[in-house]
């Protein structure tokens, strides 16, 4: 048995069902728009970046919602290769940022810094579209936790959605919350704490949003002393999924399996050595609709692949900690690509920025790296002729740019495809990290 997951292990992404993200988070359209829940709290400051890998200017215009209020927008133009930081509002839980661009193709991820005397960072990938259901898995509410649920309802007609919560010991569909009713033009922040409280034997409370009626976009927001974790909900489950990013000591996978049949799954660490079977994660049960969090301890993991063996779909994210206190949750992605758009985990104060490529195939994987800053491409000769081992991760350190401020960074492969994600740290406390998007 270990002998088969282990030759399946290096593959099972190229294989598994095509990614069900809609195309419009792909480069090819000429006009969309990302949805970013990204919440905030008093005092907070947030920020957008945005990226234009094409050849040619890009029309953007912003929209800020809150729970109250007027929506806040501002236009303004991008140049071909080039990055460029907005400040947004996220003075409240129910925050959000919508980007819409035209005449071209952006990619976008949202940022926000604490207003602490030594500020934690969260980094959250933005959403191409709005979907039939959202899962949000890292959603903690023990002591000295608090985590929201973040509904951002863009659209011109209100919504209605229903939202049902999970821990290893119980499921809860709280009245108040089946249906809720979120307005047009609003975004509201749930604060799951008034519902459920982690207790004895839980470690993982799952949440589920089931729109009922019109369309919204759902991300997490979860606040501790020193730590503040931000991610956009997945919208359905995958038969695998594969992680990349750089953190400090051991992995922990919260995992669900929403569906009427459990999963049989198994864990597979990466580090630059390559893979890594743990024999006590080669073959567990994920019970239906149960969920778990998994522990993956290996010294100098930056990568994860988690494989579904009776090809049962399930929803999993990753949670890694920094130097300090503050730690991350990251998506991974449901496949490998070829090319990717990395954008900085970083506020455009700066930090120390890593790029994290994982190669899950079976062949080695040949990167070039084209920096992206305010002012256009930068130089990076060290970064044009890279090679990243089958099963094995890479993790280059990225410079700023004349000022100090992050850039983003095209990623190309050819060979093997990869999954690539940004890591980010602002002295000892803190730590971001994010998915990048796939082109």
């Amino acid at each position: 048995m270990l002998a088969a997951v282990m030759a399946a292990s290096g593959v099972f992404l190229d294989r598994s069902e095509i990614d069900r993200t809609p195309v419009g988070e792909r480069a090819s359209f000429r006009t969309g728009a990302w949805f970013c829940p990204h919440g905030g709290a008093a005092g907070w400051r947030g920020w957008i970046v945005l990226a234009n890998p094409g050849d040619r200017a890009v029309q953007v215009r912003t929209t800020s919602i809150t729970s109250t209020g007027a929506p806040e927008v501002s236009s303004f133009s991008i140049g071909p290769r080039r990055q460029l930081y907005r400040e947004v509002p996220a003075a409240e839980p129910g925050a959000a940022t919508q980007v819409e661009y035209f005449g071209g193709w952006v990619g976008v991820a949202a940022l926000t810094v604490t207003s602490a005397d030594r500020p934690a960072i969260a980094a959250q990938r933005c959403a191409g579209a709005p979907h039939g259901e959202w899962f949000l898995l890292d959603a903690p509410t023990a002591r000295d936790q608090t985590a929201y649920v973040v509904v951002m309802n863009p659209f011109a007609a209100a919504a209605a959605v229903d939202v049902v919560l999970r821990t290893e010991e119980r499921i809860v569909a709280p009245g108040t919350l089946t249906p809720l009713v979120v307005p047009a033009g609003r975004s509201i922040g749930i604060r799951l704490n008034d519902f459920v409280v982690l207790g004895f034997g839980e470690r993982t409370l799952a949440v589920q949003v089931v729109p009922k009626v019109g369309r919204v976009v759902v991300g997490g927001l979860d606040v501790s002393p020193g730590s503040v974790r931000s991610e956009i909900g997945l919208p359905g489950p995958q038969t695998g999924w594969s992680f990349a990013a750089k953190g400090i000591g051991g992995w922990t996978v919260p995992s669900l399996s929403p569906g009427p049949v459990g999963a049989e799954l198994s864990f597979v660490a990466q580090s630059p050595a390559g893979q890594q079977l743990l024999p006590d994660l080669s073959d567990v049960t994920l019970e239906p609709e149960g969920v778990r969090t998994f522990a993956l301890d290996v010294e100098g993991q930056e990568g994860a692949l988690v494989r579904s063996i009776n090809r049962r779909p399930v929803v999993a994210t990753a949670r890694l900690a920094g130097s300090g206190n503050d730690g991350v949750t990251i998506n991974g992605a449901a496949r490998s690509y070829r090319r990717w758009l990395v954008l900085p985990a970083l506020p455009p104060t700066g930090g120390t920025a890593s790029l994290v490529v994982s190669n899950p195939g079976l062949e080695s994987a040949r990167v070039t790296v084209e920096l992206l800053g305010e002012a256009g491409p930068m130089p990076s000769e060290r970064l044009e002729a890279l090679t990243v081992p089958p099963g094995a991760t890479r993790v280059w350190q990225l410079p700023g740019d004349d000022e100090g401020v992050p850039v983003s960074a095209l990623v190309r492969s050819t060979g093997a495809s990869v999954v690539a994600g940004s890591s980010g740290s602002v002295g000892e406390d803190g730590f971001a990290a994010t998915l990048g998007v796939p082109l």
